[in-house]
């Protein structure tokens, strides 16, 4: 009877054998169950949901920015229309043309005037005689004839006043009665009426932009009602010209007889004349300019319309500033258009919110693996939607036809991430961001490659930021290379990129519309965005401390000024356990060169270093470094060992209380890792029944990173080393792997990512930095011995 299984042929086998998909469903299956897993995937989809609104991802982006060059004609797709300045202009201008300015009539002087008139008619008729009479007055009615014009005070040639006595006698036997006065008295205020009621006028005070010139408003208090009145009725010199007329018309109504009626009118005239007709009006500037502002104001604003087909910009001209706004106004129109159409709108956003979810899920399995920690944690996964939010809306809003500065903030965002997280990380975050961002404000091909350029020098260049100058070198960098990149894709694509329609550009430039061409909008695009490049870098330097609090990480500036041995806790570990002070400066002397040869950060081993034993301050006595005598010897195995495991977090405890970053709790809790206390171990099983080595175990976690597997090592070393009598390099050599076996085989390095080739070269770097720090002299001889040696020579 046969036994086994039937024979199977090679083909058979082959085809029989399957890979296993177990592993993979089970992995998805166990994220799925985990509702904290559910919740960042919520949150991850309200972030998408905002960065689709803020770029309004329901609507097809505007394509056209100041610079572009188009390869054909632009015409417009429907009907719409704009806001038409220039006619609004001259329509306000004609307005202000048509209002009437509005002068103040001042009467005073023409009331004082007739007043004094009528003053003269009675003190010539009250003298007795001519002999008596006020000479004075006299003349005044007799400036017709006087000789001379060139003097203002009234001379008449002594001749013609002498031979004036019978007009003299004429004029007062005409107005001796009382009636006769009362008549000539309402003549003149029928003369005067007018003037005080419409002014009169010497030169207009306004030009014909600031109002009519044919009429004006007067305002006053002769007049209960303003009135309006043609300039021709008041002008002074209109007046003068029909004063005899006027006053023959006003003085006819005296009953006198013709020739005595125009004797008194010549008279009259001569002392109106003589005196001066008075201008009345000033322009009330106030009131008039209120009057115009108020015009200007109600001219409504003027439109031009344009059809479907109309051309809206030319072929091979550079879109300048009034083109983009008449092509928006268009792409607005349309839009309203299509706001119909429902199911067009609804698809594009469909599309637009598929492409953030792409990005999203191809940047959480990207986190997922490398960058775990980042997804896990809620408070870092929520940081960086935060983060990218801000970006997004900061990059559309500086996106604008004015500023085009969107690759601020998108530099910004790039070396923060380079700064918080890998540069791979930051590469690739910040590269989809930019996608996004490109998208959304309808880049080409071309301009995404500048955008693109710009994100991965700042992720590039971004190194250890040793000093302040260090993040303002970087933005200089990349915004050299963005700025040739820039000139390069512009030349290839025969396009301009970065035009901005600030004034800034046009007076550096020393130009006008008229001068645009192809090679001022390249080197001012170009020029522009290397200038945001580097103004990235600038902000950066300041926004520093702000960075490093917020996503808990420390640049080599913040190491460098925690290393200082003035720090209050290392002062306080140097007074209270010396031993442990050294000890503690040893190790960062050794983890450091450690470190940087596997590419970690050996400055934050050597600062951390400084600190990973300052819970041995509270009981200083009972660590070998700091004893004149063994306190142990006195305790119990598991007494002892509580003391030794318990500064661990005792260490832990103090630097959160002093505020010291997450980074170096995590190393002072890791660097003895889940490690055994040996030494009270096998003392335990020597003196004690049914001792558990757990018990004795560190309660770790074991090392999450590199810097804590190099500082276990580096720590553990530097205390074995103590033992040796002599530090042969073979000795030393052999001790450190003993070391590292012991807790590579122990498992201590399974989750910190170190491999195989790692944990060598740092093998290599502690046996050498150990040989400079246990080396020897060469023993000098004592005094006798050197005179015993010089005898025998």
């Amino acid at each position: 009877m046969a036994s086994g299984s039937p024979k199977k042929s090679r083909s058979t086998r082959a085809d029989s054998f399957q890979l296993s998909n177990r592993r993979l469903r089970e992995v998805v299956y166990e994220s799925l169950r985990n509702g904290k897993n559910w919740g960042h995937i919520l949150l991850s989809l309200v972030a998408a949901l905002l960065m689709w609104g803020i770029t309004q991802g329901w609507t097809p982006p505007f394509q056209y920015r100041i610079g572009y060059i188009p390869e054909r004609d632009i015409v417009a797709a429907v009907s719409f229309e704009v806001e038409d300045e220039i006619g609004t202009v001259v329509q306000q201008r004609r307005a202000v043309a048509e209002t009437l300015c509005i002068y103040n009539n001042d009467t005073y002087q023409l009331g004082k005037q007739q007043e004094n008139l009528l003053l003269a008619v009675d003190e010539l008729v009250a003298a007795e005689s001519w002999e008596t009479a006020p000479v004075e007055d006299w003349q005044k009615f007799l400036a017709g004839q006087k000789e001379s014009t060139d003097v203002e005070t009234t001379v008449i040639d002594p001749e013609i006043l002498e031979k004036s006595k019978d007009d003299f006698e004429r004029f007062c036997r005409l107005l001796t009665e009382e009636s006769t006065r009362e008549d000539l008295k309402d003549a003149l205020d029928e003369v005067y009426r007018p003037w005080n009621e419409k002014g009169i006028l010497e030169t207009l005070d306004h030009s014909e932009e600031e109002g009519r010139l044919d009429s004006i408003q007067i305002s006053g208090e002769y007049n209960a009602t303003d009135v309006i009145v043609d300039v021709s009725d008041v002008r002074q010199s209109e007046i003068v010209r029909t004063l005899s007329v006027v006053l023959n018309r006003a003085l006819e109504r005296m009953n006198l007889e013709d020739t005595d009626t125009e004797f008194l009118s010549v008279m009259v005239e001569n002392w109106i004349r003589d005196a001066g007709i008075p201008a009345t009006l000033t322009i009330d500037k106030a009131l008039s300019m209120k009057r115009r502002q108020n015009e200007r104001e109600s001219v409504a604003q003027q439109f031009r319309n344009y059809q479907p087909g109309q051309k809206l910009a030319g072929v091979g001209e550079p879109l300048q500033a009034a083109e983009i706004t008449l092509l928006r106004k268009e792409y607005e129109a349309r839009y309203n258009t299509q706001m119909l159409e429902i199911s067009r709108l609804l698809g594009f956003g469909v599309a637009s919110f598929g492409m953030f979810i792409a990005v999203f899920l191809l940047c959480g399995v990207y986190l997922a693996v490398y960058e775990r920690k980042i997804v896990s944690d809620t408070a870092s996964l929520i940081r960086l939607l935060v983060l990218s939010t801000i970006v997004v809306l900061l990059a559309t809003a500086t996106a604008n036809d004015t500023w085009r500065a969107e690759l601020i903030p998108l530099s910004m965002y790039a070396m923060i991430l380079t700064i918080a997280f890998r540069r791979e990380t930051a590469l690739l975050v910040a590269s989809a961001l930019s996608i996004v961002v490109a998208v959304a404000n309808g880049n080409s091909l071309p301009g995404f490659i500048i955008v693109f350029s710009a994100v991965a020098v700042s992720c590039l260049l971004m190194g250890r930021v040793r000093s302040r100058v260090r993040l303002i070198t970087v933005g200089l960098g990349a915004g050299v290379i963005t700025l040739a990149t820039t000139l390069g894709v512009s030349t290839l694509a025969g396009q301009t990129f970065g035009s901005t329609g600030l004034e800034f550009w046009d007076q550096l430039l020393n130009r006008d519309a008229s001068d645009v061409n192809y090679v001022t909008n390249l080197i001012q695009g170009a020029g522009w965005y290397g200038i945001c490049v580097v103004l990235a870098g600038f902000f950066m330097t300041g926004l520093l401390p702000i960075i490093e609090w917020i996503f808990g990480v420390q640049t080599d500036i913040s190491l460098l000024e925690l290393g200082d041995p003035a720090h209050p806790l290392l002062q306080e570990l140097k007074n209270r356990a010396p031993g442990t002070f050294t000890h503690s400066l040893n190790v960062g002397m050794l983890s450091e060169p450690a470190a940087d040869a596997i590419g970690a950060n050996g400055l934050l081993c050597r600062v951390g270093a400084y600190f990973h034993d300052i819970g041995k301050m509270f009981k200083p006595e009972y660590f070998a470094e700091n004893q004149d005598e063994n306190r142990h010897e006195q305790l119990l195995p598991s007494m002892s060992r509580l003391v030794i495991i318990s500064h661990v977090k005792d260490g832990a405890d103090l630097g959160r209380k002093h505020h010291l970053p997450s980074s170096f709790i995590d190393l002072i809790e890791q660097h003895h890792g889940t490690t055994l206390v040996e030494y009270f171990y096998h003392q335990a099983k020597t003196s004690e029944i049914d001792v558990e080595e757990s018990d004795y175990r560190y309660p770790g976690p074991k090392p999450q990173s590199r810097e804590a597997a190099v500082m276990m090592l580096a720590d553990a070393v530097e205390s074995a080393s103590r033992t040796l009598d002599e530090p042969a390099p073979a000795r030393v050599e052999n001790l450190v792997n003993e070391l590292a076996m012991k807790r590579l085989l122990d498992g201590e390095f399974d989750e910190c990512g170190l491999t195989l080739s790692e944990l060598r070269t740092i093998q290599q770097s502690l046996v050498k930095s150990l040989l400079a720090l246990l080396h020897k002299r060469v023993d000098y001889p004592e005094e006798s011995e050197v005179k015993k040696m010089t005898n025998l020579g």
